[in-house]
């Protein structure tokens, strides 16, 4: 079918946009201009943006400098051509247009997130509040009854943002940052209940298992700072796509 080539090309499309989008943001520039490397800052060919392409017709170094670019463009990139194309096959199997496009900008904003937290330690506002506008306006427009719809994500915010300020304020913003507030908020608004509570979970038994296994190798220690946001992004998948499977599991 021509969804999957169609999804496939908007998916590397979109990666590679957000690959710029997330240097530039995490540096402090902004999102507009035209894309640079960022060791020498040279402008970019087009010839050096071909989604995947280009990092292996470059042997993954500037064309310019020649210093080596980071595996997270390529792996951005597919990461996001991946995600596309199943919400294409969502559509193909019955899924409406408009929420596969909601379904496709929410991933987009995720794996952007998720890359931020792990590279840059940082998740910034200027992904976390425009994702939690785009989940509202996409329930609200896609979900009912309406007043439902509002409830649960009122209380899913509630217990997401609850969860995350009682351990910010308590360690006074050591043991997280404040960005994992909104994430929490994101989180809410996206799973609602007891969604948000079952990402939780998943987040935190991921954490420590991760945590775990570096210290057990020497990687990390005690005092080692670990992002906590791409464990949040994974569980926040995990139920997004899996809650009604879960819950039935547990008899819920």
């Amino acid at each position: 079918m021509l969804i999957y080539p169609l999804a496939l090309l908007l998916g590397l499309s979109i990666g590679s946009f957000m690959n710029a989008a997330i240097w530039r943001v995490a540096t402090g520039r902004g999102i507009g201009g035209r894309s640079m490397c960022p060791h020498c800052h040279k402008t970019l060919r087009a010839f050096d943006l071909i989604p995947v392409v280009s990092f292996f017709i470059l042997k993954g170094k500037c064309g310019n400098c020649h210093q080596s670019i980071s595996w997270q463009y390529p792996l951005v990139e597919l990461s996001t051509a991946v995600a596309f194309v199943f919400v294409g096959n969502q559509i193909a199997q019955g899924v409406s247009i408009a929420g596969g496009i909601a379904q496709a900008v929410i991933l987009s904003l995720l794996i952007a997130l998720f890359v931020m937290d792990f590279q840059y330690g940082v998740l910034p506002d200027l992904l976390t509040l425009p994702a939690i506008a785009i989940v509202v306006c996409s329930r609200l427009w896609l979900e009912s009854p309406l007043s439902s719809v509002v409830i649960d994500m009122l209380w899913g915010a509630t217990i997401g943002v609850a969860f995350f300020a009682v351990q910010w304020v308590v360690s006074h913003g050591r043991w997280i940052g404040d960005g994992d507030i909104r994430l929490g908020a994101l989180m809410g608004v996206l799973l609602g209940v007891p969604g948000v509570l079952l990402a939780l979970l998943i987040s935190y038994i991921l954490g420590a298992i991760v945590a775990s296994v570096l210290l057990l190798g020497g990687g990390k220690t005690l005092k080692s700072a670990i992002p906590l946001g791409p464990f949040l992004i994974v569980g926040t998948l995990v139920v997004y796509y899996g809650q009604e499977a879960m819950l039935s599991f547990l008899g819920v």
